[in-house]
Parts: C-alpha cells; structure tokens; sequence
C-alpha cells in the first residue's frame, strides 16, 4: 500500500513483490529512481547506457490500412508514435512527436491518473527502429541514436522520420526513448546516497 503514495508504477512493483522475484532492496531502488525522474523531468542519474536501458515501446502492423498511432507516457512526457503510408504507396513513415499534456486532441483517460511535466525542453535521445520482411528477408532499419531537444511547439515537437520503402506485413515498429540528465553535478549525488 505504501508504494500507491509514490510511486505511479505502484501496481507493477507490488506484483513484483507478491511474486517475490527481485529483492526488497531492489525494488526499493526501482521506487526511489522512479520517484526522483518524476521530481526532476525525467532525469535518473544511475542510467548511462542507451542501448540496454532505454524505455522502449512500440506496435505490430499486420493489415491496412498502413496507418498507426499510439500515445505513450514517460515520466510525465507524452509522446504520439507514427506509421503513416506515404501517398505514392511503397513507402513507409515512422516517426514520433512530442505532445504537451494540456493539448485538447490528447484523449483523456490517457493522463487521468499519470503524471505530467511542465518542462517546455527536455533532451531525449531515441531510437526508431523498424523490422520487416523484404524480398522474403528480415531486415532491420533504423534512425540509429538521435539525441534531439523536444519542445511543445509545432517546430520542436517531431522527431526525425524513418522512411523505408518495400516493406511486407507484419511490420515491428520499435521506438526507444532515453531521458539524458539534464543538470550537472546531481549524477553522483543519488547514486551515492540511495543504496
């Protein structure tokens, strides 16, 4: 019950615990970097490797119409996932945009129970990556890792985009997010005192 007072992934972290498969010390570590990315825009000091720590979401295509889009929510940031077909009909674009948690066309029950930042900039390294069979192969494409600064603005707010051309269904769309710290000097500070 006292993880529901700090913690919005209270409900994964007591499933945790009930099923006993991380130690207490760990998921206590979990719910202390949780709480302070929340408190400082996303910033957890003790992540530094992009490739095995970033937040990944992502989405299957399997029929047409080619379009997708999907509302994720990362420390208090929301972000739209894009496939969208290109008008000529062989190419594919994949790309995500930053969304600002007052916007009107955002649904809802999407930040009913979350938590939003009123940060306007936040750094944001990413990845989007795409997997899909072509000319009876798997092929992976990729943007590779872009660190970009997403704003709430119509100029700030899109990612780079993955145009890729020739693909067949299914197609796996993965985009990785990863917050960088944003303020010098507090790397060393949490790891050191939380544990």
């Amino acid at each position: 019950m006292w993880l529901n007072l700090i913690c919005p992934l209270a409900r994964q972290i007591e499933e945790l615990q009930q099923i006993n498969l991380l130690p207490r010390d760990w998921l206590l570590y979990i719910v202390i970097h949780s709480y302070y990315a929340l408190q400082h825009g996303g910033d957890v000091p003790c992540l530094k490797y992009v490739p095995s720590e970033a937040v990944r979401f992502g989405f299957i295509i399997t029929e047409e119409p080619w379009y997708r889009s999907e509302i994720v929510s990362h420390c208090g940031f929301y972000f739209e996932l894009k496939a969208i077909q290109e008008k000529k009909g062989s190419s594919y674009s994949f790309f995500m945009q930053r969304i600002n948690p007052a916007d009107s066309s955002l649904p809802f029950g999407i930040t009913e129970h979350k938590a939003f930042s009123l940060r306007h900039e936040r750094d944001v390294k990413y990845e989007i990556q795409v997997q899909a069979l072509v000319d009876e192969e798997w092929q992976v494409f990729s943007t590779g890792y872009i660190c970009q600064r997403f704003g709430t603005t119509k100029k700030s707010s899109q990612s780079q985009v993955l145009l890729v051309a020739g693909l067949t269904m299914p197609v796996y769309a993965t985009f990785a997010l990863f917050f960088p710290v944003s303020f010098k000097g507090t790397e060393n500070k949490l790891s050191r005192s939380m544990l």
